[in-house]
């Protein structure tokens, strides 16, 4: 696996240059302020600003696409997640190029979840490592996560999932549905002590509502959006869990 360097992306993003993701054919920008307000600007003021500076960037023509390739848009999207909850380790297997596969180590657990009937339990360990698989990755959001067999925290985390009306559980021993593995590969994550954990976008039919926006990911779902709706749910505040 190969280990995200989020000290030299943090470098990155906020150093970046506002004029290295504005098409040559641009005359003038409008961005989004940090406090939702909107600056209109010529195109040669622009080397003046970093990219971190703004919400939302907006050419004369069309917005600005700020990561053209998968393995961009992951980048930026694990950065996101990075910001988000900076406890974080990521790795990618085999690596940004060709990945198929992230771990997600240190991931912050809520202190404790209040149950549907008013009990406030606590995890056991404060943070939890979970396995995503990404084959289908941005137009597909992850099929749920995997999380150890092991781990200390997963009999709660089974409890906050639990469906509300049938009580059925939501962490099983293989992936169920979806098309981003093979019996295979489930088989074998199985085998290595890996349960599913069955926490998926869905629509009112049943389809995967993941809408990711390539132009401005923030703007979209998101992995950094996905780990904020998993946190939430593991406090017993989603409230479709």
């Amino acid at each position: 696996m190969t280990e995200i360097n989020f000290q030299k992306l943090d470098e990155l993003y906020n150093t970046r240059p506002l004029t290295s993701v504005i098409p040559a054919n641009t005359q003038s920008i409008t961005v989004q302020n940090s406090d939702g307000t909107y600056s209109h600007m010529p195109v040669s003021e622009a080397q003046y600003y970093t990219v971190s500076q703004f919400q939302d960037i907006i050419t004369d023509a069309s917005d600005i696409v700020k990561a053209s390739s998968r393995s961009k848009l992951l980048e930026l999207d694990l950065y996101l997640m990075y910001t988000k909850f900076p406890s974080i380790q990521v790795a990618v297997e085999p690596d940004l190029s060709a990945f198929q596969y992230i771990l997600v180590r240190n991931f912050p657990l809520p202190p404790t979840l209040s149950t549907r009937k008013g009990k406030v339990k606590p995890y056991k360990y404060p943070f939890e490592d979970f396995l995503l698989v990404l084959t289908g990755y941005p137009a597909m959001g992850p099929h749920g996560v995997h999380i150890k067999r092991s781990s200390p925290n997963w009999e709660l985390i089974n409890k906050a999932l639990k469906d509300k009306e049938d009580g059925q559980e939501h962490v099983y021993e293989e992936q169920i549905g979806g098309e981003d593995l093979s019996a295979k590969e489930r088989r074998t994550l199985s085998a290595g002590g890996w349960d599913w954990l069955c926490f998926h976008y869905d629509s009112d039919d049943g389809d995967d509502s993941w809408n990711f926006n390539i132009r401005d990911i923030r703007q979209g779902d998101c992995l950094a959006k996905y780990f904020v709706n998993l946190q939430v749910a593991l406090r017993g505040e989603f409230p479709d869990a």
